[in-house]
């Protein structure tokens, strides 16, 4: 599915409304309860990204959009506030990104899969497989480096294991093929 929305996404097309170019902005997204319902959580968070090396693109989403106005905080610094994107635009700022920073789950393998190093403002995962590999990292919105857990997190070097597999959907339809005949 992933291969699917590269493979239709608007590409680095996508990074020119924004003035981004490939690999030298960060992306980043916030909706989980625990991160923005807090007022604390959410301006601790927002202050990290604002204080980032490089811009930090961020599509609002609704329910952070509504915690930002109830608790009358604002992005500013490197976050520049986006309007939400659909899946394939975002697939497109994730693929040309130099760094994915969420407390979303899936986004975690999203950006895994498409090299893109992670930061996972989280204090735990469904994807320890990412974090094993090392390329993404957990840490935990309240931590008081943030900022530099943020700036200094890098993927090992070389080539990122294949802890998914290669063509599994081929796979998985043969061995339900051999199942069934």
């Amino acid at each position: 599915a992933l291969a699917f929305a590269v493979n239709r996404s608007p590409g680095a097309d996508a990074l020119e409304p924004y003035g981004m170019e490939a690999g030298a902005y960060m992306l980043a997204t916030l909706h989980r309860p625990a991160t923005v319902d807090d007022p604390d959580t959410l301006s601790h968070v927002l202050s990290a990204l604002a204080q980032l090396s490089q811009p930090v693109l961020l599509p609002l989403h609704p329910r952070t959009a509504h915690a930002m106005r109830r608790y009358g905080i604002e992005a500013s610094g490197a976050v520049r506030v986006i309007e939400p994107v659909g899946y394939l635009e975002f697939i497109a700022l994730l693929n040309h990104a130099a760094k994915m920073v969420t407390d979303s789950g899936g986004v975690q393998k999203e950006a895994f899969l498409l090299d893109c190093p992670c930061v996972t403002v989280r204090p735990e995962t469904e994807w320890v497989e990412t974090v094993e590999a090392g390329w993404n990292r957990l840490v935990d919105p309240t931590a008081p480096d943030l900022v530099n857990e943020i700036e200094t997190f890098a993927p090992p070097v070389g080539k990122r294991p294949d802890v998914y597999g290669t063509d599994v959907a081929r796979t998985m339809a043969q061995a339900i093929q051999n199942l069934i005949s």
